[in-house]
Formats: C-alpha cells, sequence, structure tokens
C-alpha cells in the first residue's frame, strides 16, 4: 500500500535573490511543495504563539539550503493546524483562519464641538452588529461580522497565510 507524503507547506510566488543572475533566476521554482519530512520541527511548541514564524523561518532556510539561493520574497501556506476559538470576541477570518488583524466598520458616538469633536462620555465605545462590513488584513478577505463568528467545535481552521516577506 503507497502512503502519500504529508504536505507541511506550499511555497509560491518565490521571488529567489539570483543576485543579477538571470539564468539561475529562471531556472529556479517559483512554486515549490514543502513535505513534513523536510523541516524538523521536533524542538518548536505548537502552542507557542511564534510557532508558525518559526515553521516559516525553517520552510525559507531548507529551501534556500535545496536551491543555494536565498529568497526576497514569497507566498507561505500551511495547511489546516487545530487553532483555538478566535480572539477576545471569537472572530476569527474564514479566509484564512487569522484572528490577529480583522477590522468592523464599527459605531461610536461622539460629540461635536465648534473646536473638534471627542467620543462622547456618555457612550460605552463601539458597537457593530452582524451586518456591519468586516475585513481581514492579513489576507485581504471582505464580508460582514456574521461570517466571522466561529464556535470551537473543534474543527481545523487554516492558519493565517498572506504574504510573507522576508
Amino acid at each position: 500500500m503507497f502512503n502519500e507524503p504529508a504536505i507541511l507547506a506550499v511555497v509560491s510566488n518565490i521571488d529567489w535573490e539570483a543576485d543579477g543572475d538571470e539564468a539561475a533566476a529562471k531556472a529556479l521554482p517559483r512554486l515549490v511543495v514543502v513535505l513534513e519530512a523536510d523541516v524538523d520541527r521536533s524542538d518548536l511548541d505548537p502552542d507557542d504563539d511564534d510557532y508558525d514564524v518559526n515553521v516559516r523561518d525553517r520552510i525559507l532556510s531548507v529551501l534556500s539550503d535545496r536551491h543555494g539561493w536565498l529568497i526576497g520574497d514569497c507566498n507561505i501556506v500551511l495547511p489546516k493546524r487545530r487553532r483555538g476559538p478566535g480572539n477576545a470576541w471569537g472572530y476569527r477570518c474564514p479566509g484564512c483562519g487569522s484572528d490577529e488583524k480583522i477590522r468592523i466598520l464599527a459605531r461610536t458616538q461622539v460629540a461635536l464641538y465648534h473646536n473638534g469633536t471627542e467620543l462622547a462620555p456618555d457612550h460605552d465605545g463601539f458597537e457593530w452588529s452582524d451586518g456591519d462590513d468586516a475585513s481581514c488584513d492579513d489576507c485581504g478577505w471582505f464580508g460582514t461580522v456574521a461570517d466571522l463568528g466561529v464556535e470551537d467545535d473543534g474543527e481545523d481552521v487554516p492558519v493565517a497565510a498572506g504574504a510573507l516577506s522576508v
């Protein structure tokens, strides 16, 4: 029976730093599938906040070692892994799984004065509803707040992908 190797990441739009060697740059791949077995992660803690960053650094190192050139820029997509229920509001981007850089078009009250404005002192901050616009700075997703709602049902969600600039 044949077992397919497990994919750790897909690295695309690779911009190799080929030191002006156009022939070498053209010969290098723009898309690479990185297998689990290619990257040693035995000393990394998956619950560490920097886990994804550390895995990405190791992927870049493996690719640079394999091909002999550094990577100037690329996109790295890590497959799904278990994540928590989202940020303090339980929101997570449905596009990439990020819970860090979500924007919501919220409402607030301001007091208008002849020389400017300030937040109304008798108002409790900001408010939004399920129909308000929401977006993700990590991947560019756009939708509504209702799309962000996540309950921790034990399902895997995508790890934030987006462009990785190195």
